[in-house]
């Protein structure tokens, strides 16, 4: 259970500090931006003063730098549209772990969840298009170069001004002025033990993974490696059925929508995939969940009996598996392979009703694309696609379910959904991509699908999440989608 951290010494110290500095000052908000500078710098002096000359004017906040990274290499702020992926554990003044992505934090803290996919954070830190509403610290520390105390940087061997790139790691001490609009709070099992409640300081480390220039080219690749690795696919859209490749192009509209109507969970060599970074945190090892799910899903569907190929005014009945293309497992309808990932069945999976004609933007994009005329009712299937025919290019944010409120706020999520939406980003993201990478391919051919605008975010309907959970979905993730068509006349 999450305990808040009223109360406790240090946070009664920095409040009493910000009272006494607005009584002085006839300042009403204890909270103000001035107070709560004055506060923070008075707790940093009394437990970091070591730190006091690495404050950051822009934002109020102090920096400890555990590793520059390679200081040769090119920094956050030199990328126009750039994101970047990285780890953060965010605590409270006492130390106590309010925000991790970490799923060995996370079972110390028993704030675990096997609904939740520790993996680093992803997030836009571009050049901004307009003046922001807000301020968000870890953004302001990869967007700005980070001063430091001359004898501070001397002693480790740093220039008195550098810039966060691949391979730093630094400590950020926030006031809750850069934290967030309203709230701190990890969400959707990342939470930690100790709940950072509003108009509070937090100390963030966060280490820089990977700088990411476009991330629609990074997912593209990410699922033609996946294919590749599993059969891999023809790049001529117009292949015939008979050759020698697993996956097939769906349609020329839809750029990386691939098929592979070979999967059947009941021939091992048709079913089990090799995931590109496989996943062992949350959920069990890839191969041994794949047996498991593959055995449950024969035992309620058998093997298929394929009937009629779909037409697109011909609604179907879909049962999925989906996944990320680690192998963890982020969404399903199928009680029995809930069972066996999560211990429990919290809601009761429901067959999907979708008919392509009429549902192209009720449900996934890859559903309209892929199911007419390449699929039979009765039958298995699998599709790897970009997150525009997904969830959405904006992702889906995790959240803790607070039953005594609607609401929720979860860290960083912000920046990604302004930047994400932004038409901005299109066509130096989007439109050129397909054009430029594809002219790689023998013959050379065209994909439209993001010509002149940007995707739009798909509806989600996440029946995997327990009552408490809903799985996170980060920006730009490319789905697999493992799935059974049910008979026309039903089960």
């Amino acid at each position: 259970m999450k305990r808040k951290i009223e109360g406790w010494l240090p946070v009664v110290l920095l409040f009493c500090v910000a009272v006494s500095v607005s009584c002085a000052e006839g300042v009403s908000d204890p909270f103000s931006e001035d107070v709560q500078a004055k506060s923070l710098d008075a707790w940093m002096r009394m437990n970091h003063p070591e730190l006091v000359a690495n404050y950051q004017e822009n934002g109020g906040y102090y920096v400890e730098v555990i590793n520059a990274g390679d200081l040769s290499g090119d920094p956050i702020s030199s990328m126009e549209n750039g994101w970047v992926r990285y780890d953060i554990l965010g605590r409270t003044l006492q130390g106590d772990v309010c925000l991790t992505r970490d799923s060995l934090y996370a079972k110390q803290q028993g704030t675990f969840t096997k609904y939740t996919h520790y993996v680093p954070y992803f997030q836009f830190a571009g050049e901004p298009y307009y003046d922001w509403a807000f301020k968000e610290g870890v953004f302001l520390a990869m967007r700005n170069p980070l001063k430091l105390g001359a004898d501070y940087a001397a002693q480790h061997d740093l220039p008195e001004e550098f810039e966060l790139r691949e391979g730093s790691e630094v400590v950020l001490y926030m006031p809750a002025t850069v934290v967030s609009t309203s709230s701190a709070n990890g969400d959707g099992g990342y939470e930690g033990q100790y709940e950072l409640s509003a108009d509070r300081p937090m100390i963030a480390r966060i280490k820089i993974i990977d700088l990411v220039e476009n991330p629609i080219r990074e997912e593209g690749l990410a699922v033609d490696d996946f294919a590749k690795a599993n059969g891999d696919f023809n790049p001529n859209p117009d292949a015939p059925d008979n050759d020698a490749y697993t996956w097939k192009i769906a349609s020329r509209q839809a750029a990386q929508v691939y098929i592979n109507r070979t999967f059947n969970p009941a021939d091992e060599t048709a079913s089990m995939f090799t995931y590109t970074n496989p996943y062992y945190g949350s959920q069990q090892a890839a191969e041994e969940l794949d047996r498991k799910i593959n055995a449950a899903l024969v035992e309620r569907f058998g093997a298929g009996d394929p009937g009629q190929i779909i037409q697109s005014d011909e609604n179907v009945y879909i049962w999925y598996v989906i996944r990320f293309l680690d192998g963890f497992v982020a969404d399903t309808n199928i009680d029995e392979v809930k069972q066996i990932i999560y211990g429990n069945v919290e809601s009761t999976g429901r067959r999907i009703s979708y008919t392509p004609a009429n549902n192209k933007d009720a449900q996934l994009g890859a559903w309209y694309y892929a199911l007419p005329g390449y699929f039979r009712f009765g039958s298995w299937g699998a599709i790897v696609t970009p997150s525009s025919n997904g969830y959405g290019y904006t992702g889906i944010v995790g959240k803790t379910v607070d039953t005594s409120s609607s609401s929720y706020s979860s860290y960083t999520s912000l920046l990604n959904y302004y930047s994400s939406s932004n038409s901005s980003l299109s066509p130096d993201l989007t439109g050129n991509y397909y054009y430029d990478f594809y002219d790689l391919w023998p013959g050379g051919y065209e994909y439209t699908i993001y010509q002149g605008s940007t995707p739009s975010v798909t509806s989600f309907n996440n029946t995997a999440t327990s009552n408490s959970t809903v799985t996170e979905i980060l920006p730009y993730t490319p789905l697999l989608i493992e799935f059974y068509i049910e008979p026309k006349g039903g089960l």
